[in-house]
This record gives C-alpha cells, sequence and structure tokens, in this order.
C-alpha cells in the first residue's frame, strides 16, 4: 500500500511540475509577444493554440507509438532477441508491448494548459474543426513514429549514434515554430526531411487556415512523403534485422 501510495503521489507531483512549467511557459511568452500584434501572421492566442494541438500529437505519440524511440536500445543491449522468440510480428508486438497509459498522465498537462490559455484568450474553433484537427492528430503521431524507426533502425550497422537525438532536437524546435514563418526553401526541407510540418496540420486545419481544395492538394503531396519515409524505415527495419538475425545478438 505504501509503494501504491508513494506511486500515485509521485503521478500527481509530475502532473502538477509540469502544468506550473507551461503555465509559466504561457506566461512568459506572453510577455515578451504583448506589444507584438503577430508573428508571421500568426496571433500569439492561434500560436498557444497550435502548440496546443502539437502537444496532443506528442500525447498520442508518447502513449501509442513510444516503442520507435528505443529500437537502439533493443539492438544493442540484445532484448531485441526476447522479442525475435515471439509468434508475432516484431512490430506490432513492441507496438503493443509498449503501449503506455501513463504517458496520458505525464504529458496531458501540456495541451491541457495551452487549451485552457488560448480559449481564455478569446480563440474560437467549431467543435467540427476541433474533432477533425485532432484526427490529424493521430496521423502526425504515426508519421513520427515512422520517421523515428527508420533512424533507430541505423543502430543494426553502426550501433548507438548520435543520429537520432539530433533528429530530435532538429524536429522538436521546427515543429514548435509556426510554418509561415521560414523562407520556401525551408518549408520544403521540413516537409519532406524532417518532417515537421505534420505536427502543425491539426492547429492549422481547426483555424482554418485552408481551403478544402488547399487541404485535400496539400494531404495528396504529403501523403507521398510518408510513402516514402515509410518505405525507407521498413526496408531499413527489414535489411537490419536480416543482418541481427545473421550475425546473432
Amino acid at each position: 500500500m505504501a509503494e501504491m501510495a508513494e506511486y500515485k503521489l509521485d503521478l500527481v507531483l509530475r502532473f502538477v511540475t509540469a502544468s506550473l512549467f507551461i503555465i509559466t511557459n504561457v506566461v512568459f511568452w506572453g510577455a515578451i509577444l504583448s506589444r507584438i500584434d503577430n508573428i508571421a501572421g500568426w496571433t500569439f492566442p492561434q500560436i498557444i493554440l497550435l502548440l496546443a494541438f502539437i502537444e496532443c500529437s506528442e500525447l498520442i505519440y508518447y502513449t501509442f507509438f513510444g516503442f520507435s524511440r528505443w529500437i537502439q536500445e533493443e539492438v544493442i543491449s540484445g532484448e531485441l532477441n526476447n522479442v525475435l522468440t515471439k509468434p508475432a510480428n516484431e512490430l506490432l508486438f513492441m507496438w503493443v508491448r509498449d503501449f503506455d497509459p501513463i504517458a496520458i498522465l505525464m504529458v496531458a498537462p501540456y495541451p491541457i494548459v495551452y487549451f485552457t490559455a488560448a480559449f481564455a484568450m478569446g480563440v474560437e474553433i467549431s467543435l467540427t474543426s476541433f474533432l477533425f484537427a485532432f484526427l490529424f492528430c493521430f496521423f502526425a503521431a504515426a508519421v513520427l513514429a515512422i520517421v523515428w524507426l527508420a533512424f533507430e533502425s541505423l543502430s543494426f550497422w553502426f550501433g548507438r549514434t548520435g543520429i537520432s537525438g539530433i533528429f530530435s532536437s532538429l524536429f522538436y524546435h521546427t515543429y514548435n515554430t509556426p510554418f509561415s514563418v521560414f523562407p520556401v526553401k525551408v518549408k520544403f526541407f521540413i516537409s519532406l526531411v524532417i518532417p515537421a510540418l505534420f505536427f502543425q496540420l491539426p492547429g492549422m486545419v481547426a483555424l482554418n487556415v485552408f481551403t478544402l481544395t488547399e487541404l485535400l492538394q496539400l494531404c495528396a503531396a504529403l501523403f507521398l512523403v510518408i510513402m516514402l519515409w515509410a518505405g525507407l524505415a521498413l526496408s531499413l527495419w527489414k535489411w537490419g534485422l536480416g543482418r541481427y538475425e545473421g550475425h546473432g545478438a
């Protein structure tokens, strides 16, 4: 009982700490941007809403797809051997095994505070737009998992590398910046190479940034990007797994 109480207290403290951090962050940036009408056409409340949906995407990623961040450790430690003994697809097994509902409690304060702040500052979106944007959050989380799988699969050849860390830092700082502030070439880079645009799509959809035609055209282009990344990720995983099994743990 004591261990359970300590565990629950730890969860509460983490939730409160995360909430205070985000509240401080919102107040800080609000003070800095209070004298600026907009940033590349985005008002401060709109940016906060954009960040809220970005955090929703992260919450979904850590809850359902977090396994993709630890493949490198599975390979290096030899834990992948245990996965290979299971009568199921390796990726599917890790996906189910590492489902983490506790991540909801750890990450939930971020979107909750951001949404509360955005709506308190007067941002208005319809329920339909909100739900449609929330679906795009699942889309973004799945894309991030695919990209992580590609980078983590490199460990079959190179062992522990800093590539994933560099990607993580680049990805984080890019998708937390409004897409419209970047020049055209940078927009192309962060759409195709990173691709960070997916995390900003939910907020942009909620704010009706696109017409229906523009949204369909964008989705078609981004679908091709997803197919390229999925093909790369699954190919690296398959080739790497064959190499791993061939050489042993």
